[in-house]
């Protein structure tokens, strides 16, 4: 499959201490051919100084067990293989980005044409919401 990854780092955002201390160290955007596009795909520091992947995400309503609200992500890859493939090569993109000092595109070379889709949409209606459906969009990795 023909993807390419646009990375860019977030300048200014150096590691705080305390609760205020963001993890945030740049963004991510995944295109699929030259006809579908993922942005805000964040890419982000742990406590231990690892950097992470974290896919386009939207508070819920649900609480955990601690009261904490729940995120739910709003794309993922399915298989592990992809998804290892995909956050390494994204990792790989802002590494490549910071040394440069500049936005980063790296291209994969497998496979020139837009993979196969489809789609699912499931009515929703929630009291106070404008919301009328959720869809769901599988890109097939063939």
């Amino acid at each position: 499959m023909k993807y390419s990854i646009r990375t860019n780092e977030i300048k200014g955002n150096e590691r705080q201490q305390g609760e205020n201390a963001s993890h945030l160290r740049g963004f991510a955007t995944l295109t699929f051919g030259n006809d579908f596009k993922i942005t805000n795909i964040a890419i982000l520091e742990s406590n231990e100084g690892k950097l992470f992947v974290s896919m386009p995400r939207y508070k819920s309503s649900d609480k955990d067990e601690k009261g904490a609200n729940v995120y739910k992500d709003v794309c993922n890859p399915i298989t592990k293989e992809f998804c290892e493939e995909l956050y390494d090569n994204i990792l790989e993109a802002f590494e490549k980005a910071k040394c440069a000092d500049k936005i980063e595109e790296v291209k994969s070379q497998e496979g020139t044409e837009m993979p196969s889709f489809s789609v699912s949409v499931t009515p929703f209606e929630r009291e106070g919401s404008n919301i009328g459906g959720l869809a769901l969009l599988r890109i097939a990795l063939l």
